[in-house]
């Protein structure tokens, strides 16, 4: 079930006409909310070069005319770009990792090649950046191959890159690499339940929505599972690999830790924090 059940008919048909309007509607909004975001690789080319930038556009291209021949999007892949551009609005604007930290959308070449969708940079005791990138999964479908491609990048003793990034503060203009990939998840009706709210511009609900702790929750539960399945491989890169992780999961306990005072969490969880638990399970275990 969702968090909240704020579409009320009499009638099933009414429901499900509301809901396909505010998915119709959602999908537009996000569509262009996202390619407004994302970071425009031609800013690069003074770092990079013509060729290389011209380069991963033509890939972008490539993909992009193969994911045209699918037809049209189905309702879950409109759900995933609705819940990315989501996340991206209320990491970056409604506080939902807390005020010390801002979200990036990354280029749509990023998106496609290296599978993150969003950096979020938080501030820490001042003096340092931790960098989460997250990689978005809001379809009705599972998780688990998400996880099986953060176990090999483990296993290989890397971790998430990002070719087109840049700093908060500007400092920073490149390739960010040794990024801890996450999976944030959500069901259906959270996710319509969320554009919902989007759509009648209702911040102060988005803001006190208590899908932000399942967030918070499943990224943790995350970074747990992989330090531990890099401290049972035993070697040195694993462990530094577990140590990154480890760094990770102590911001984000104190970004919960924060939340909690000002925004106490209900407890209130849809299943997709159940669907993270179960595909964890192939972390359990070195040789799992």
């Amino acid at each position: 079930m969702g968090f909240n059940e704020r579409m009320s008919f009499s009638r099933h048909e009414e429901k499900e006409m509301d809901r396909e309007l505010v998915i119709k509607k959602a999908y537009e909004k996000a569509c262009t909310y996202v390619h407004e975001s994302e970071i425009d690789p031609e800013k690069f080319r003074d770092l990079y070069g013509k060729e290389a930038i011209d380069a991963d556009k033509a890939y972008v291209e490539k993909m992009e005319s193969t994911f045209s021949t699918e037809g049209e999007p189905s309702e879950a892949q409109k759900l995933g770009t609705i819940f990315e551009a989501l996340l991206h609005s209320q990491i970056a604007y409604g506080q939902w990792f807390g005020k010390e930290s801002s979200a990036q959308k990354t280029s749509r070449y990023d998106d496609i090649k290296n599978g993150i969708d969003e950096v979020v940079e938080t501030e820490v005791h001042e003096a340092a950046t931790s960098y989460l990138g997250l990689a978005l999964d809001a379809t009705l479908g599972g998780t688990g191959e998400k996880f099986k491609r953060i176990k090999h990048e483990i296993d290989r003793g890397e971790l998430g890159t990002v070719k087109y990034f840049r700093s908060k503060n500007g400092e920073f203009r490149g390739e960010l690499s040794h990024i801890p990939r996450v999976v944030v998840t959500a069901d259906a009706k959270t996710v319509i339940e969320l554009a919902t709210l989007w759509l009648e511009k209702k911040s102060k609900e988005l803001h006190e929505h208590p899908f932000q702790h399942q967030m918070l929750e499943e990224i943790e539960l995350q970074l747990a599972s992989f330090e531990g399945y890099a401290r049972a491989r035993g070697q040195e890169k694993d462990l530094a690999t577990a140590d990154t992780f480890a760094h990770s999961r102590s911001v984000i306990e104190s970004i919960r830790a924060t939340k909690q005072e000002s925004f106490p969490d209900t407890n209130m969880r849809d299943g997709g924090l159940g669907k993270i638990r179960g595909h964890l399970s192939i972390f359990s275990a070195k040789d799992s």
